[in-house]
């Protein structure tokens, strides 16, 4: 656990919140070990990533509503965490509501960017499969599949695969990004570590 609690001791208001280099991806790969076996933690183990995501989510203007780095990444930290023992935390699951009523607002719009429709989609397809969520964002989700990059039938067949990879990847670059992208300067870096990079880089 050394690696978690070092992390946690650098993390602060200005960490960023990114889902690719920053304290999303990080969290939500960290939980994904944990609910799957792969580490033991304390339960307090995600006070600091909660209270820097929730800063993120509730205070601070997203970028766009990409994965990568916008609004759909920071929910898809959330989303992680509700997979866990955390299902009934009031406080996950109101900021997680917030992001997704947000997103809503602009899909009633029709201002969600084509480039960001498959993330905005994604997100939702794995919302609604969270308990009490199905009911309040359904329709959200079906919004989604009414867009042209979501209807074409050979895209229907890939999602679930898509979704499949993205858990992984975000599984297998959660350590890594620790050592390569918001703290310091890379550590000495392992063989399985360039191997593990050099595979989940070609699925980014």
């Amino acid at each position: 656990m050394d690696l978690i609690e070092e992390i946690q001791e650098q993390i602060t208001v200005t960490t960023s919140a990114r889902y690719d280099t920053g304290i999303a991806g990080i969290g939500a790969g960290f939980e994904y070990f944990l609910q799957n076996g792969f580490l033991a933690a304390d339960d307090d183990i995600f006070d600091d990533f909660d209270a820097r995501m929730f800063r993120a989510a509730m205070y601070e203007p997203y970028s766009d509503l990409s994965l990568e780095g916008g609004l759909t990444g920071w929910g898809r930290y959330f989303i992680y965490r509700l997979r866990g023992k955390w299902q009934q935390s009031e406080k996950l699951n109101k900021t997680l509501s917030h992001i997704a009523s947000e997103i809503t607002r602009k899909i009633r719009k029709n201002s969600v960017p084509e480039n960001e429709q498959p993330d905005v989609y994604r997100f939702f397809l794995d919302l609604v499969a969270l308990p009490d969520y199905a009911e309040k964002y359904g329709k959200s989700l079906q919004k989604c599949r009414e867009w042209k990059c979501i209807t074409q039938p050979d895209v229907q067949k890939v999602f679930p695969y898509m979704n499949q990879l993205q858990r992984l990847y975000t599984c297998m670059r959660g350590l890594l990004k620790t050592q390569t992208c918001i703290f310091q300067k890379p550590k000495s870096v392992t063989t399985f570590e360039k191997s593990l990079y050099k595979f989940t880089s070609k699925i980014r």
